[in-house]
């Protein structure tokens, strides 16, 4: 399991962030000594450059797990994290960005973040670009060339004939639905 975790440790982050969201799931719980000691022990990491600590300090600021949700803290340790490389934060960083989700509206930023994201081999970064460029959005001129590039790369490898769920908000959907609409090959 450690090295598991050592090589997959955005999944374990997650796996660690819900277990810990289970055994503290009442509100009440969240003020726990043993909670607040290991969230704390998290952010001593993240204090220390720790990128993959950064990024589960931001989800706790975020989630209010320190007290009030605190969006100013959380975009600083998601910026801390993806300035270091972190593919999730760079992710949220560009999400965040292009909805206003703690700051204002940026589309340039957004772009930036999720470029680096995208450049990584995040498909949902890459999606999201391909639907930036292909409506164009302010401060992002439309770009049929870079939409394609973008939708190409997130859905080359989609097995469309799978049993995924095909929602709409799924990135096998959003991929069908680029294609119908963009007339791109599956």
């Amino acid at each position: 399991m450690i090295k598991f975790c050592n090589v997959r440790f955005k999944f374990c982050t997650y796996i660690l962030f819900i277990i810990l969201s289970v055994i503290y799931s009442t509100p009440q719980s969240f003020a726990d000594d043993g909670f607040q000691r290991d969230l704390l022990i998290i952010k001593q990491k993240a204090e220390k450059g720790d990128k993959r600590a950064q990024q589960f300090i931001a989800m706790a600021y975020k989630n209010g797990y320190f007290g009030p949700e605190n969006k100013a803290k959380s975009l600083e340790y998601y910026t801390k994290a993806a300035n270091q490389g972190d593919i999730e934060s760079q992710y949220n960083l560009g999400v965040m960005y292009a909805n206003g989700y703690y700051t204002s509206v940026d589309a340039i930023e957004a772009e930036k973040w999720l470029i680096k994201a995208a450049h990584q081999g995040d498909k949902r970064a890459q999606i999201f670009l391909a639907s930036m460029y292909k409506n164009g959005v302010k401060g992002i001129p439309k770009d049929k060339a870079k939409a394609d590039k973008y939708a190409k790369k997130a859905c080359e490898d989609i097995n469309y004939s799978s049993s995924a769920v095909l929602h709409p908000d799924s990135l096998t959907g959003q991929c069908l639905m680029y294609n119908d609409y963009k007339g791109l090959e599956k």
